[in-house]
């Protein structure tokens, strides 16, 4: 005989969100953006950083979210970390964690040694300029996550001829809320005498090349001794920047903004966004200028030369090189068309290949795979 009462509701998938801090950053608003998305009916999610909880951790804590810290403020300290994990995993009956940086991706590998879970690793830029030590220890532990995700195509493919297992690598790009961003702006005529507004959003370390843009802002404000560079985000560099720009001569020129919540609106007001960094994995800040329609400059390492076509939604340029740099800027600066073209063209691209939507869902059809 059939039952006639209504089917047992599924029970949901567990899953902790690892990472590393959450201070405000590009890999923690992907983590925040995800986390608010995923389908509440079939995923139960905790989010769990190994330092002590940072803002991003208190908006989630806000909306309802439930946030835990391991208390972990020093390399020495791993050992307790990995205990607090394991007994973290097993209080809350988790299936899968989800991990996104070096220390949370090994952190979450070890925990599987004591209890029985699933294990995503995140890749978020590639190699470059990593120490060998950092290397050795990421080749000969991602053999026990059963599931890399790089953000980018250049980090998948370092994750491949390292001889990790094609089967266990998978691609998902980052995605942004296109709703958030304006979806019109004005390309203005800039003379001489405009005050240029030039913008960076990014952690101030040394990946992401300040200093470089610094040194292109020097000769850029020779012509238009107006232009102002806005740099948004802090850092471990932020006190030597400061001093970098005064001793350039361009802090009347340069305005540390800190870390921000409203970059969307920032970028609403920049005629130009620079992305300098020396390597990459693909970028959420230039994903959001695209979206805004900022017109990009950036240098053409990794996931940046994937996602920006020079000329065409955007200029890419070599790293480490102020003078090609500047000569982008003052490109761009003279040409409100050419600033037009590449900034509809980027906005078109972001749309059409960089949905948060489509982020969401890949990640939960990953998360039924798993389980």
């Amino acid at each position: 005989m059939k039952n006639s009462g209504s089917p047992e509701k599924a029970e949901k998938v567990r899953i902790l969100q690892l990472i590393s801090d959450l201070d405000i950053g590009g890999t923690e608003i992907v983590l925040k953006s995800l986390v608010e998305r995923l389908d509440k009916d079939r995923f139960d999610v905790i989010v769990c950083s190994i330092k002590p909880i940072g803002q991003i951790g208190r908006d989630l804590q806000s909306e309802g979210f439930k946030v835990v810290s391991l208390g972990i403020e020093s390399k020495m300290m791993f050992p307790f970390a990995l205990l607090r994990l394991a007994s973290l995993v097993r209080n809350e009956r988790i299936s899968i964690i989800q991990s996104y940086l070096f220390p949370d991706n090994v952190l979450s590998r070890f925990v599987r040694l004591f209890v029985p879970v699933k294990v995503i690793n995140g890749k978020r830029d590639t190699d470059a300029y990593k120490s060998a030590v950092r290397v050795f220890i990421d080749n000969i532990t991602s053999g026990l996550a059963q599931v890399t995700v790089s953000n980018s195509k250049a980090g998948m493919d370092e994750l491949t001829k390292r001889g990790v297992d094609k089967r266990k690598v998978r691609f998902i790009p980052s995605g942004i809320d296109i709703s958030l961003y304006s979806s019109r702006r004005d390309y203005r005529k800039l003379s001489e005498d405009s005050d240029v507004s030039i913008g960076v959003v990014a952690k101030l370390r040394m990946q992401k090349g300040h200093t470089y843009l610094f040194r292109a802002l020097r000769q850029v404000i020779n012509t238009y001794p107006h232009a102002k560079l806005y740099v948004v985000g802090d850092g471990p560099l932020r006190d030597q920047l400061f001093k970098e720009a005064n001793e350039l001569g361009i802090n009347n020129n340069v305005s540390f903004m800190g870390d921000r919540k409203d970059v969307p609106d920032l970028l609403a007001h920049f005629d130009l966004f620079v992305l300098p960094s020396l390597w990459e994995g693909t970028p959420r800040a230039l994903l959001e200028a695209m979206a805004a329609g900022v017109p990009i400059i950036a240098t053409g390492v990794d996931g940046n030369s994937e996602v920006i076509e020079d000329g065409r939604n955007g200029l890419l340029v070599k790293p480490k090189d102020p003078a090609l740099l500047e000569s982008a800027i003052m490109r761009a600066i003279k040409s409100e068309i050419l600033r037009k073209g590449i900034g509809i063209s980027a906005q078109k691209d972001v749309i059409n290949n960089y949905s948060l939507g489509k982020m969401v869902k890949t990640y939960e059809s990953l998360y039924d795979e798993l389980v």
